[in-house]
């Protein structure tokens, strides 16, 4: 089995879950924009900036087919009242979340592979003015995912896993150094498994809820 996600640092979503699938004898592929290329056994390392299409188209022709392709990118930088908000982060915040998403969903319908999507999202729907931009992106992929199975789920499947705050993530601290406040936080290991459970096929394709308690 085989699979791509974001996060290449130790302490990211995506290399938690990229060390747990590996214990399950996958390959995982991680990518971000600043890491040196380099293999570990069956974790792979690749340069890649999902907002630019020919990084992408790169990226899939290395790894081949898919199984499972986890989005979790996260430029962060974005927490506070919109007219605030630094246009270069605003800028990046979108390239990451939504044009990467796209880009990559693009391309692997171009290719006609089998594949799972699982994006990992926070609450869907009205936020705190200070998280305007994440309940707009929000919004955006949960149509996403929904529009993906009504049009192309003879191939894909697509999730929307919703996302509590991580304890430990760069985007965790952001938010508490930025904002000054104290939101609960829970461990990655939330996120494993409704993951595995998506993997074996248990829960079908659309909103998983997050059922650990309320998300931000």
């Amino acid at each position: 089995m085989k699979a791509i996600i974001c996060g290449t640092k130790r302490e990211s979503i995506g290399r938690y879950i990229a060390d747990e699938l590996v214990q399950a004898n996958w390959e995982m592929w991680l990518y971000s924009r600043s890491v040196a290329r380099h293999d570990d056994g069956q974790l792979h390392f690749r340069t890649a900036d999902v907002a630019k299409v020919l990084d992408v188209k790169q990226l899939l022709d290395e790894t081949g087919p898919l199984d499972l392709v986890v989005l979790s990118a996260d430029a962060g930088g974005v927490f506070g009242e919109l007219s605030t908000l630094n246009p270069g982060h605003v800028q990046n915040f979108l390239n990451a979340k939504i044009l990467g998403s796209v880009n990559i969903v693009q391309e692997i319908i171009r290719r006609g592979h089998y594949t799972k999507l699982v994006f990992l999202c926070g609450k869907n729907g009205v936020k705190d003015k200070d998280y305007l931009l994440y309940a707009v992106v929000n919004a955006a992929l949960c149509s996403l995912v929904n529009n993906v199975n009504v049009h192309y789920g003879d191939t894909l499947q697509a999730y929307y896993l919703e996302t509590p705050p991580i304890a430990n993530s760069s985007i965790a601290h952001e938010h508490r150094e930025r904002l000054g406040k104290d939101i609960p936080m829970f461990p990655m290991s939330v996120l494993l498994y409704p993951l595995l459970k998506i993997i074996d096929g248990s829960i079908l394709p659309g909103f998983v809820p997050f059922a650990g308690g309320p998300v931000q």
